[in-house]
């Protein structure tokens, strides 16, 4: 298919109000790194998790899980859910999606919640999506530009695979990697005050902007409204849609998925790039509730963190 082809057939699919009538590959398929799963999600029809490379344990770490707050859910479970959310915005719901999830993330005993990376994990997590037809992967984990995390991006890129991640929520020193490397599509989001536009360090990397309106709106259940959003979910939800895209209308490459994002979105007051938000009510109260408390308390401590 031409390049005008799958524009004009992306065109004519209405992307923002999905109806379970629209077009439908015969499985999307999106690479995820995160922290563990700790739930099936039994109660969602074709849906398949496939589960790859691991950080192995190690003296002084342990492989990360990262709960969120006293909620039955990890921080990978909330980044499934956005996946999912994300490809029924984009197409409808109950189509099959194959999510790729592979742990390379490490926590460092008693640090409360600081992470590290087994580089090898990841860049076997990289190999195996790439030999499973993987095309997307998304991850909301911020850190600041080593040789390490340049080398991570440069295998992504030699793989062909796009990463969608997180420019993360707080104000920092550095430009966040891999938000900031050339082939990263970023996401931000609304969280504790973050705009795009007012932080000199993120204007100019952000390709898609979830922002403008929460990416989670809690006003429905009296938890907050704004500063109450995630950017990890907000990311993860990206990455449903972008993964959606492309294995729906056959995208190749960052140009042509940025000029389908450009061309399906619509400028807001702050911030470059959004989407059609909708409320999202399909976790319990409490288990909000509680990601809103672990929002609050941050993200114990500094180093490499979840884009929350």
């Amino acid at each position: 298919m031409t390049k005008n082809k799958k524009l004009a057939l992306l065109a004519a699919t209405c992307l923002s109000a999905a109806s379970p009538g629209a077009a439908h590959a015969s499985e999307i398929k999106i690479g995820l790194l995160d922290t563990e799963i700790s739930t099936s999600l039994d109660d969602r029809p074709n849906l398949s998790i496939i589960l790859g490379p691991k950080a192995p344990d190690r003296p002084g770490y342990h492989r990360a899980s990262y709960p969120i707050a006293d909620a039955m859910i990890s921080h990978g479970d909330l980044m499934v859910h956005g996946i999912i959310d994300g490809v029924d915005r984009t197409l409808g719901s109950g189509g099959a999606i194959m999510i790729f999830h592979a742990n390379p993330f490490l926590e460092k005993d008693g640090s409360g919640g600081k992470l590290a990376v087994d580089w090898r994990a990841a860049h076997e997590a990289l190999s195996w999506y790439h030999e499973n037809g993987v095309k997307v992967v998304v991850t909301s984990f911020v850190n600041e530009k080593t040789a390490a995390t340049e080398h991570f991006m440069k295998t992504a890129e030699e793989l062909g695979l796009q990463i969608i991640t997180s420019t993360g929520n707080k104000r920092a020193d550095f430009a966040p990697w891999p938000a900031s490397h050339h082939a990263a599509i970023s996401v931000a989001g609304t969280n504790k005050g973050l705009r795009v536009n007012y932080d000199s360090v993120l204007e100019g990397i952000v390709d898609l902007v979830i922002d403008g309106e929460p990416a989670i709106n809690f006003s429905r259940t009296g938890f907050g409204k704004k500063d109450a959003t995630s950017s990890s979910y907000a990311t993860a939800r990206a990455g449903g849609m972008i993964a959606a895209l492309v294995c729906t209308f056959d995208l190749e490459g960052r140009e042509e998925i940025m000029e389908v994002l450009h061309g399906h979105t619509e400028p807001r007051q702050f911030g470059k790039f959004t989407y059609d938000f909708l409320d999202f009510d399909a976790l319990s109260p409490g288990v909000w509730a509680a990601y809103q408390m672990a929002v609050k308390l941050g993200d114990g401590g500094g180093g490499l963190s979840p884009g929350m």
